[in-house]
């Protein structure tokens, strides 16, 4: 007789996340989770850029958009984040070097101002850390850096002195330009400063070989030939763009990495992901690229990746939801597939119960199921007014999830708080499959 669904669209799924004054930890799970899925290979950012800008979000229109954007900005640097602790673990490990990183930064049980401190200071431990394996290394580094420079170069008396501050403005580089070097002309020799110049715009998560690479290019450019040493300090600007893309490259396969490991921890992943993982690792390890054919199977498995979190976090709030509102929960949801959750109530004894499931697409349907056939009018009348109750608790649940709702009194559009419109409404979305009928004796 009654039955309704919620739509639940990531978007929507993200906006109840994010409407929390204090994440929860399914909550960040998925605004962490959906961060990395929305992610891009981009430049580094600075340790100052991390934080959310709490002064010009605020100039938003609304206190929900203000939540919103503020919540969308800390999951971002919490993701980014994490994917370089992760790249930083594996660079010390393949080092051999010892040194105090930061733990992976969370942000459930968080205001979004502590949030955004949270983010602030561990920015600045990921770049202590850089500094510390880049001290670790500075000997290793200098005896190995012949093996890569021609020996006429060694020779120069004064190269060495030079290789020494090079490394030097790399230890404490962190970051300074968030572009790639830009190639400009130099109409003299070039000059240590220009070097240097060039060197300032290397990501500080260039891994150890690519250190030497870059070391290495940069000693080649003092030559006496003015034109060699231009077309050498080229070369230079070209090295260190392409090591740019790489740490780019990096770090997105990082952020994926990372909520692919969160969710798999919670089930494992369908057969075209049980690999991803592993070869995310070496990416982010330094030992592979992200080739187009890995970039694309890594895009799938973070949408996959979001959705597990958005299925957990929906699972967990209609959990809540539905205790509030006196029902029980005579069954168990498995996230993975599509399952129904048996709900019983107190007042409705063994006459009715109800069921509620999320389809394969993320959409949440509900109906009232009958025990027997109903007798005489009185019962009639109950069922009716218990379809209608019910009716209503879908809407508080669409409300507490940010979902659009559809019963069989009409389609409530998604934020819609309070009784459902009356007349004429609006029409289902694209996607809405119409709910099963009263389940149950005729």
């Amino acid at each position: 007789m009654s039955s309704g669904g919620i739509l639940i669209a990531p978007p929507a799924v993200a906006a109840a996340a994010a409407a929390a004054t204090v994440l929860t930890a399914g909550a960040a799970a998925v605004l962490v989770a959906r961060a990395a899925n929305m992610a891009a290979e981009a430049a580094f950012r600075a340790v100052g850029d991390y934080g959310a800008r709490l002064e010009d979000i605020a100039a938003a229109q609304s206190d929900a958009e203000i939540s919103r954007r503020i919540w969308g900005v800390v999951a971002a640097d919490a993701a980014e984040l994490n994917s370089r602790i992760s790249a930083l673990r594996a660079r010390a490990t393949k080092a051999g070097v010892e040194v105090d990183l930061p733990a992976p930064l969370s942000i459930s049980g968080c205001t979004a101002a502590e949030a955004s401190r949270r983010t602030e200071l561990t920015a600045q431990l990921v770049a202590r850390a850089q500094e510390a394996v880049r001290v670790a290394v500075a000997g290793d580094e200098a005896r190995h850096l012949g093996a890569y420079l021609p020996q006429y170069v060694l020779a120069r008396p004064d190269a060495a002195k030079a290789l020494k501050e090079y490394q030097e403005l790399l230890q404490k580089q962190r970051g300074q330009s968030a572009t790639a070097a830009v190639a400009t002309e130099t109409p003299m020799k070039p000059t240590p400063a220009d070097v240097k110049a060039v060197l300032e715009t290397l990501d500080p998560d260039a891994d150890e070989r690519e250190h030497r690479e870059v070391l290495a290019a940069a000693a080649c450019v003092a030559q006496d030939d003015a034109r060699e040493a231009r077309s050498y300090l080229e070369s230079l600007r070209a090295k260190v763009t392409a090591v740019n893309a790489a740490a780019s490259r990096r770090r997105l396969a990082g952020q994926w990495l990372v909520v692919l490991e969160e969710q798999s921890a919670l089930g494992d992943p369908p057969t075209p992901f049980s690999g991803t993982a592993a070869k995310l690792r070496a990416v982010v390890a330094g030992d592979r690229d992200l080739s187009a054919d890995l970039r694309a199977e890594g895009a799938e498995a973070a949408e996959w990746a979001a959705a597990q979190a958005r299925c957990h976090f929906v699972e967990g709030l209609m959990r809540s939801c539905l205790t509030d509102l006196g029902y029980s929960l005579e069954s168990e949801f498995d996230v993975r597939h599509s399952a129904e959750l048996r709900l019983a109530r107190p007042d409705w004894g063994a006459e009715h119960s109800a069921e509620i499931w999320i389809d394969s697409h993320g959409a949440v349907h509900g109906r009232v199921v009958r025990a027997h056939a109903l007798d005489g009018d009185e019962a009639a009348a109950r069922e009716r007014e218990r379809c209608v109750d019910f009716n209503a608790d879908i809407r508080t649940l669409g409300s507490r999830l940010g979902a659009a709702v559809v019963t069989d009194e009409g389609y409530v559009p998604q934020g819609f708080e309070g009784d459902a419109p009356s007349g004429d409404v609006a029409q289902p979305g694209p996607g809405y499959h119409a709910p099963r009928p009263m389940k149950g004796a005729r």
